[in-house]
């Protein structure tokens, strides 16, 4: 006897690890009109979309750490020194976006989550999807959907 699957109650979509192309297009769409709109005074600004998704995405808590560096029994040359050598190494990386994050004794490298299909599941996906969507709402001060009307309206 085949199982049956479970599908979503709204909607009737299939539920499981894949998502809708549509939600995919909405994320990047409300991406770039964030990005038009974004203050260059804030501190996510980037000149580089791309750059700016991974860093709004970091910023919701979307992100790997693939480096942490214990700091506690080391003197202050040797943490500015570590501090040092590891933000040289995340800026000549030209392949990955990576930050550095320096919280009380630890020392992390991220990178953020990726948002490709095989990647990240539904779930995951609605989260960060929200989760984007609420701090654009919360710096911009205007509902995504607005932000992308009047894109498409100006186009």
């Amino acid at each position: 006897m085949a199982s049956e699957r479970k599908v979503c109650p709204i909607c009737q979509a299939p539920l499981g690890r894949a998502r809708s192309n549509e939600q995919n297009r909405f994320y990047h769409k409300m991406i770039y009109c964030a990005w038009v709109h974004w203050p260059e005074s804030h501190g996510l600004h980037s000149r580089d979309l791309q750059r700016f998704r991974k860093r709004l995405q970091m910023s919701c808590g979307f992100y790997n750490v693939v480096l942490n560096v214990d700091l506690n029994a080391k003197s202050l040359t040797e943490r500015a020194s570590l501090a040092g050598i590891v933000e040289v190494m995340c800026m000549s990386d030209h392949k990955n976006y990576r930050e550095v994050i320096h919280r009380d004794d630890t020392l992390k490298v991220i990178e953020p989550s990726s948002f490709a299909f095989h990647a990240m599941d539904r779930a995951e996906a609605n989260e960060l999807v929200d989760a984007v969507q609420a701090k654009i709402e919360n710096v911009l001060q205007v509902p995504v959907s607005q932000l992308i009307k009047e894109h498409e309206n100006a186009a």
